[in-house]
């Protein structure tokens, strides 16, 4: 997940990112030819604001949004490409979005203390730390009989 430079990278279903302890780089593939005026891209505040849209940062908003939300949607497309709450806090003002070839480039500015993130997507990142802590989980039996046998077992060794 590291490489040389210090930064921690990693993909998740329709996404790339790479980020250090102060920004995140999210890279988004899109249809082959899609163009910009094609794309409906959001990232919104607390609120549900669309902070690209309405030029958050002149018109006297909040800096730093608590739980934002970013989502990709080609205006063709039947369901979003991205969509869901991020990880941490970001710096609103200083977030951004560019196409690159065939995909969308969104750069974000963590909000001070963030640290690192380890993915981009509050869903994602809960759900791998959960499926990491079952694969650890030991297995438990899965009939009754066999269940009730290993706790009277845990249950005897613990005295």
């Amino acid at each position: 997940m590291g490489s040389a430079d210090g930064a921690r990278a990693g993909t998740a279903a329709g996404y790339a990112w790479r980020e250090t302890p102060s920004d995140l780089e999210v890279r988004v593939p899109v249809p082959p030819g899609t163009k910009r005026s094609e794309l409906n891209v959001a990232l919104e505040d607390h609120h549900g604001r669309n902070v690209w849209r309405n030029e958050h940062e002149t018109s006297g908003g909040a800096e730093v949004s608590t739980r934002p939300r970013l989502r990709v949607r080609p205006v063709f497309w039947p369901a979003p490409l991205l969509d869901g709450e991020l990880v941490g806090r970001v710096k609103l003002a200083e977030c951004s979005f560019e196409m690159d070839g065939d995909s969308l480039l969104v750069s974000l500015k963590k909000a001070a203390g963030e640290g690192w993130w380890d993915g981009v997507l509050r869903e994602a990142v809960v759900g791998a730390a959960a499926a990491a802590a079952a694969a650890a989980a030991p297995a438990l039996p899965t009939d009754a009989a066999a269940l009730v046998q290993a706790m009277a077992a845990a249950a005897a060794d613990a005295e």
